[in-house]
């Protein structure tokens, strides 16, 4: 009885850890990025939280995507739209916001969150998930 309750709150542990996953460390590409994150599931979908200390320059056409390159290898003028998934328009260069990650994807696969200016095919900034 012991063990199996051993084994279920180690596999709830992992589980929570896997799916709520957090942080404040961007890497500089172009510009600052800065503030913190999370990704947390609600109802059965998951989402991108940027945090109320959220905060990057202003650029012509900013999104967000996930990408499964890691935020230290991506360079500049990385094209993130080849192994990335877009999350949306960046509603705003400063303050808390939230996009919903699509289901059809394993988040596992993912490696790094990354705004990035579309028109320039600029990486603003890099954070790794």
């Amino acid at each position: 009885m012991k063990k199996s309750i051993l084994l279920l709150a180690l596999f709830c542990f992992i589980t929570v850890n896997i799916f709520a996953q957090n942080g404040n460390t961007w890497v500089k590409k172009y510009y600052n990025v800065s503030g913190s994150w999370s990704i947390k599931t609600e109802n059965g979908n998951s989402y991108l939280l940027l945090h109320s200390d959220f905060k990057t320059s202003k650029g012509p056409d900013l999104k967000l995507f996930i990408t499964k390159k890691d935020a230290t290898t991506l360079n500049k003028k990385d094209p993130v739209q080849k192994h990335g998934v877009l999350l949306g328009k960046l509603k705003s260069i400063k303050g808390g916001q939230k996009y919903l990650i699509p289901s059809s994807i394993s988040l596992s696969d993912y490696k790094s969150i990354v705004v990035h200016c579309e028109k320039f095919a600029k990486v603003w900034g890099a954070a790794s998930l």
